[in-house]
């Protein structure tokens, strides 16, 4: 896989960095590329020379995160640029321009949900992408991926055609898929599409019907924390089932307690 990792340095950013490293080691090596945006919101020319300096010093700190990341695998290609925009912008207009196959981003605070609540550079990317993101939540480390779960209502899972990462990370790291999904009361019965078995018929998964709880949010939550779930997916789009998951939930503090990487496939149209 091609993957785009976005650094600003801080530990957070490194923290996923070091995260998607090992699982690209595990899953037999690949491209990784290391992206650092320069915005200064200019109010005089003598800023102006300002953008050279942090350059040099992104420079070098971008040279020596490579070499401690590469030393975790020989058979991950690394590489960088600098650029000088707003991250928001910037992310969203790199992984357009070269075509990433994910792009792994650190989320800051309790939880990879808690980022998209109150507003963030990863609310903006889910919101202006059309390419997978993996939000990693600060301090989680990289154990194997055993479990994944991938939540979508019944329309998302007859189009599959944006499945394509989900399908690969389970075959190369031999993870459990399992198919979630939440059924809200007086919804009538999802027939069990076969189409799921021809997509998935290489891949050890099964499908999950949960019941609402109290919220969508926390029927994930609870399902996640007693299935020992390593990573969440889920299927944005506009005016989506995703998208429930924040406006109907009577609380948010819920949704800080999964404390998940967030794999988000994004705005696959019906």
């Amino acid at each position: 896989m091609k993957i785009l990792c976005p650094l600003d340095f801080s530990e957070t950013s490194l923290n996923a960095a070091t995260w998607i490293t090992n699982l690209m080691k595990e899953t037999g090596g690949g491209e990784i590329h290391l992206s650092h945006y320069i915005f200064l919101n200019r109010r005089s020319t003598l800023l102006l020379s300002l953008d050279d300096i942090f350059k040099e010093k992104a420079e070098e700190d971008m040279e020596r995160s490579i070499v401690e990341l590469q030393s975790i695998s020989d058979n991950i290609i690394f590489s960088y640029s600098i650029h000088l925009s707003h991250p928001k912008e910037g992310i969203v207009n790199s992984a357009k321009k070269e075509n990433f196959d994910l792009v792994a981003i650190g989320t800051t605070g309790l939880t990879a949900l808690k980022d998209i609540i109150l507003g963030s550079v990863t609310e903006y990317i889910f919101e202006h992408s059309t390419f997978p993101v993996l939000a990693i939540p600060s301090g989680m480390r990289y154990e194997g991926l055993k479990n994944i779960a991938l939540a979508a209502d019944d329309l998302m899972l007859r189009k599959i055609d944006g499945l394509n990462v989900v399908t690969k990370i389970c075959q190369t790291t031999k993870a459990k898929l399992q198919i979630l999904h939440v059924s809200e009361k007086g919804e009538s019965l999802f027939e069990y599409d076969p189409v799921l078995d021809m997509h998935f018929k290489e891949l050890d998964f099964n499908y999950v019907r949960l019941p609402l709880e109290n919220s969508l949010a926390e029927t994930l939550n609870n399902y996640c924390e007693i299935n020992n779930i390593d990573v969440l997916g889920m299927i944005h789009h506009k005016n989506n089932w995703f998208k429930k998951l924040f406006v109907k939930s009577s609380t948010k503090t819920e949704l800080y307690n999964l404390k998940k990487p967030l794999l988000v496939l994004m705005k696959i149209k019906l």
